[in-house]
Parts: C-alpha cells; structure tokens; sequence
C-alpha cells in the first residue's frame, strides 16, 4: 500500500510555476471578486460592481487554466498582458479604464505588481522548460 502524503507531494511537485501562478492568483482574485460583490455593489459606469466582475472572471480563468502545464503557460501569458494594459490605462486616465473599471492609485500598484509577478512567473517556467529534455515539460498525473 501507497503512502498517501507521498503521493500528494508528488503531484505537489509535478506543478509548474505558472501553475502556481494560475492557483495563487486565481484564488486569490476570486475571493476578492466575490468578497466586494457579496454586499453589494453599483454596476453604473463605473462601477466597482464591474471591477469586481472582472477579478472574479480573471481568477476563475486561472484555476481553469491551473489543471494543465499547457494551458497555465498562455493564460498567465494573457494575463499579464491584460492587466498590463489595465494599468497602464489607468495610469494614463487615472480614474477608470475604458470609462468601466474605476482605477485609483491603489489599483494601479497592485496591477502592475501582478504583471512584474506574471512576467518573472513566465520567464522562471520558460528557464525550466528550455533546462528540460527536448524542451518539453511532461503533463503531471490527474
């Protein structure tokens, strides 16, 4: 018989960092899209309501992308991208990006600490992938 915690730590250890990424991240973002939505909020334009929206959906598209090797690479690739132009529209604008999401100061760190966070994700994997055989890193056992 198996040791059960040894076979947890070895799919523990099978995860990529940008799965990592996608569970941290994801969870986090729908726990905060959820907790500002739970009392209540405006949908006006804009509208924290639609602030939230956006983390929740963000993170739940992360811990869909968590279960594979193959898909957290795109998805933290996607979302740093979008939230890079996330901040740099709320930087610019300074109140909202795109007349839908309010911005402040606040949001425009916390943004920008998620791409540097996403971008140091993405080159850690890619190091690791071009350090393993062929290239290619193997899908973890479900």
């Amino acid at each position: 018989m198996s040791n059960p915690s040894s076979s947890v730590r070895a799919r523990l250890g099978t995860r990529t960092v940008t799965q990592w990424f996608c569970l941290l991240a994801g969870a986090l973002l729908v726990i905060r899209g959820i907790s500002v939505l739970l009392p209540g909020v405006s949908f006006e334009t804009p509208g924290e309501g639609w602030h939230a929206m956006f983390h929740l959906v963000s993170g739940l598209a992360l811990l869909v992308a968590y279960r594979s090797p193959s898909l957290a690479y795109p998805a933290v690739a996607a979302f740093a991208l979008v939230y890079g132009v996330i901040a740099v529209v709320g930087s610019v604008d300074g109140h909202d990006a795109f007349g839908v999401i309010p911005i402040d100061t606040r949001d425009n760190v916390i943004h920008s600490a998620y791409v540097a966070l996403a971008a140091g994700v993405l080159a850690t994997d890619r190091l690791r992938r071009a350090d393993a055989p062929h290239g290619l890193v193997s899908e973890p056992p479900t």
